[in-house]
């Protein structure tokens, strides 16, 4: 995957784009002294504003319209330089502050390695598409593969090239009994294949019901999108809140596929790109299993 196109869709380019909107509101503070403060002020809003849009994350909410409104009113105010409004001008620009830190802040919910609960059981249910059941070139081994060989866990792959959300809803009928530990890698296709929000919300609705409670822990990889179909993203984050899927940032999915050597063909892994997502799945879940270990050999009373 091309670094440009990963920057974007990793998400990065939204944390950039609020550190301009920082600097533009710093740099406002002194718009009326020079003429280089006035450039440099419009040049960081309109940079902070397009690497935002620009970026997969799903942020057109009422907040995001709120700050866009916020920022426009402290730019006028700007423009118009009276100061009888003095006071005004500061009221927006520590609020247009103030609004880009919750941005940031709200966002970066969804950038670092999510904790999972202690683990009782080491068995892996993988459903997914080609990233994680391989396209069979010669010697291929597949992370779920390689992760099944370590012996650190007991892996069943459910995973089928090409399968969509849509598509794997008969395999997630397979997953049986209590407490199962469901990673979820879809939805790829569906970004892929433009299957309409709707469908796309319907199908996901019904993988995360007829996998959600019993006691289990289900994970998925968030879904790294184009600039402007941040749709799929914001419908699968809502999801995951109501069932309560832990999303593994798409960040780290990015990073796989964007790294030198980690694909096949640009898109599909490498046997380098296995190794690195079954290196990143162990690290999501080694300390969850160790705790869920210590747990099961503690007696209730906390003595031995």
């Amino acid at each position: 995957m091309n670094p440009f196109v990963a920057y974007f869709i990793s998400g990065q380019s939204f944390f950039t784009g609020q550190l301009c909107l920082l600097l533009a509101v710093a740099a406002s503070f002194a718009y009326a002294r020079r003429p280089f403060y006035k450039y440099l002020t419009r040049a960081l809003l309109l940079l902070g504003i397009l690497l935002i849009v620009s970026s997969s994350s799903p942020v057109y909410g009422p907040f995001f319209r709120f700050s866009v409104m916020v920022f426009m009113v402290l730019f006028v105010l700007l423009q118009i330089g009276s100061p009888t409004l003095r006071f005004g001008t500061l009221f927006f620009q520590c609020l247009a502050f103030a609004c880009s830190l919750y941005m940031a802040n709200d966002e970066y919910r969804y950038w670092n390695l999510p904790s999972v609960p202690p683990l009782k059981q080491s068995r892996l249910f993988v459903l997914g598409d080609s990233i994680s059941a391989g396209i069979g070139f010669k010697g291929e081994k597949t992370w779920t593969e390689l992760l099944q060989e370590s012996g650190k866990l007991k892996v069943v792959s459910l995973a089928v090239g090409g399968a969509t959300v849509g598509a794997s809803l008969d395999r997630a009928e397979l997953i049986s009994g209590e407490g199962a530990l469901v990673l979820i890698e879809l939805g790829g296709n569906d970004v892929l294949r433009s299957t309409p929000y709707g469908d796309f919300e319907r199908d996901l609705e019904k993988l995360f019901k007829e996998l959600s409670g019993r006691k289990r822990v289900l994970l998925m990889f968030e879904l790294p999108t184009p600039p402007l179909r941040t749709a799929y993203c914001s419908i699968q984050r809502s999801l995951a809140r109501k069932y309560g899927v832990i999303l593994v940032p798409r960040r780290f999915f990015v990073g796989i596929l964007s790294g030198a050597g980690n694909t096949f063909d640009g898109l599909h892994l490498s046997n380098q790109g296995h190794e690195r997502l079954a290196s990143l799945v162990w690290a999501l879940l080694a300390p969850s299993l160790s705790a869920g270990e210590k747990e099961s050999t503690t007696p209730l009373d906390g003595r031995l």
